[in-house]
């Protein structure tokens, strides 16, 4: 059918459509060539991507939500490197568990003998079966995580691809709108925790919700509920956008199709994946929590405004192109699909920020610390939200759940580029028909690959960082299980009041561990068992005869020190081992173990 207004069909023929999405395929892989092309030069087995812009710039995004300054940047900066290490060690835990211990999701070896220690952090459950290929072809950490990062674009960017390109019948428009979902330099400063930002499930779960809505098929019921368990399985923050932003969008499907093509079979089938998945995932956290209850003291971290305007978190060129979407008329911008989701979008959008911003706590902040009375109070959502979903009053980063928005102006995006390139078709000689898409895209690639270019500013460039421990320290730990030395180690010294223990100590621990295998003392993770306050308590009387007896009634037999020879530590405990129930096994330039006997 041929729309009179624009002279475009309705649904494009097949060849067509094919066509276009090889050329987003195309387009897609030559922004990762773009993207990660220096980092791919490098070993892949060892350094991973870190984002860096011009000098003074701010590097990911939470530091474009938020103006921070001085110390505080450079404090966040490296707890940024932690949480890198971190992600690189989860992806290959979840991936390795997957293959090993299914049935048992959320063990880990950091955190002896805390069981279920994934739970102190975020899940990242999906993030490891999305590695798994990369997992099984390598069994390397830094390599299977290098992978996953390419993944999580290359997916966001088909599946807004996918989505856009169905709802407006303009493919064109898809792959503007997958080019500012997946690319923005927002969205690529997420390399160091991609876990925190990735809601490419969502717009999958939206794509597929929308088709079971309309037709009642099996297949869509069933895609949408797996992707919205794997959304609720990635992250807490992922999740809580999505979820906000899906109630609106809810609300727009039940009053645009109704019920009629809701069966009960699939409907059900689907329900019982999503709340099977939220059963699984959250009960190890609730029953974290209730065995070690914490009292509302953290800082929560909440955006301004200002920090969500176009220059700032969300791209110059994908804000234009939403307004365009809200002031077009629906034929132009949606000639895909029945109704109109656009101010639903917006909604989402809305009340996902009010969560970002806790109304307008940066401003209350402010307000206070000068001793002046805030002129506006806007109520805080998050805190509302609080009363209802246990938990979430020890939240640290609100700011985070900021992709929400992000999705819904990268969808609302792709709408309004649908719109222009209907209207600039409609004026162009039919043999020159597709060259405002065209256009359009490239127009957006240079845009979001390459601002400069346009003047808008610099481009996210993907550096390198070392992540793979060193060939001494792997050697070590190899040595060790040769000689046939096994059990959980605890790895000294432990600080867990010291940023940088929490950093180089803990954190390495953890990665190391996706290499040796064996349970570790080291736990790097949103917060810490309460068994580990009792370990570093134990740790300070070493060689105490009581000490290390308690220390092996935990199930250590093997005490590693972080020290090269002659150290403090080291010297301590191998005074004591013609006295006292240890025995020296093995040393490095930098490390030392010493048996715990019985």
């Amino acid at each position: 059918m041929v729309e009179p207004e624009t002279g475009l069909t309705r649904r494009q023929p097949k060849r067509q459509r094919v066509g276009w999405t090889i050329a987003a395929a195309l387009v897609f892989g030559l922004g990762l060539v773009v993207v990660f092309g220096q980092v791919w030069r490098a070993d892949l087995h060892r350094v991973a991507p870190w984002p860096e812009l011009a000098p003074g710039e701010p590097s990911d995004p939470i530091e474009r939500l938020m103006p921070l300054e001085g110390p505080f940047v450079a404090s966040r900066r490296q707890l940024a490197r932690g949480d890198q290490v971190f992600a690189v060690w989860a992806v290959a835990q979840n991936a390795r568990g997957f293959l090993e211990n299914p049935g048992r999701p959320f063990h880990a070896d950091p955190c002896h003998p805390a069981e279920n220690a994934q739970a102190l952090g975020h899940p990242i459950l999906s993030h490891g079966l999305l590695a798994l290929p990369a997992y099984l072809a390598t069994r390397d950490p830094v390599a299977t995580y290098n992978f996953l990062l390419v993944a999580v674009v290359l997916l966001g960017a088909l599946a807004m691809f996918a989505l856009v390109a169905e709802w407006t019948a303009v493919p064109a428009a898809g792959i503007v709108a997958g080019l500012l979902y997946a690319f923005q330099a927002s969205q690529l400063g997420l390399v160091a925790y991609p876990f925190l930002y990735d809601t490419t499930w969502t717009v999958l779960a939206l794509w597929l919700v929308r088709r079971f809505f309309e037709g009642g098929r099996w297949r869509d019921a069933i895609g949408a509920a797996i992707c919205c368990a794997l959304q609720i399985a990635l992250s807490f923050y992922a999740f809580l956008a999505a979820a906000v932003l899906a109630v609106p969008l809810l609300v727009w499907l039940f009053a645009r199709y109704g019920t009629r093509h809701l069966a009960p079979g699939p409907t059900l089938v689907a329900l019982a994946i999503v709340a099977g998945t939220a059963s699984l995932v959250f009960a190890p956290y609730l029953a974290m929590r209730a065995a070690a209850p914490e009292t509302r003291d953290v800082i929560q971290l909440f955006a301004p405004w200002s920090g969500l305007l176009p220059g700032h978190y969300l791209g110059g060129l994908g804000a234009l192109l939403a307004l365009a979407a809200l002031v077009l008329p629906r034929r132009r911008v949606l000639g895909g699909i029945e109704g109109d989701p656009r101010w639903a979008l917006v909604a989402g959008a809305v009340l996902v920020a009010l969560l970002v911003t806790g109304g307008n706590m940066w401003q209350r902040r402010l307000a206070e610390q000068a001793g002046e009375p805030l002129t506006l109070a806007l109520p805080n959502l998050f805190d509302a939200l609080g009363v209802l979903v246990p938990g979430l009053d020890i939240v640290r980063g609100p700011v985070m759940l900021a992709s929400g928005v992000h999705l819904a102006v990268s969808l609302l995006a792709g709408l309004g580029a649908a719109g222009l390139i209907r209207i600039a078709a409609s004026h162009t000689p039919a043999r020159f028909a597709e060259a405002p898409a065209v256009a359009l895209v490239i127009a957006a690639a240079i845009a979001v690959l390459l601002p400069d270019r346009l003047g808008l500013g610099p481009p996210v460039t993907l550096t390198t960082v070392p992540l793979r421990p060193s060939a001494e320290t792997l050697a070590f730990f190899e040595e060790l299980e040769r000689r046939g030395d096994a059990g959980p180690l605890l790895e000294l010294p432990i600080d867990l009041h010291s940023t940088a223990y929490l950093m180089n100590g803990a954190g390495m621990q953890s990665l190391l561990s996706a290499y040796h295998h064996r349970r570790t003392s080291g736990c790097y993770n949103a917060k810490h068992p309460p068994e580990m306050a009792r370990i570093e308590a134990l740790a300070r009387r070493l060689p105490d005869d009581d000490a290390l007896a308690e220390i092996r009634a935990m199930g250590f037999r093997t005490i590693v020190v972080h020290q090269p020879p002659g150290g403090p530590l080291v010297a301590r405990l191998e005074a004591a081992t013609g006295d006292h129930a240890l025995r020296r096994i093995q040393s490095s330039p930098s490390m030392t173990a010493f048996a715990v006997l019985p």
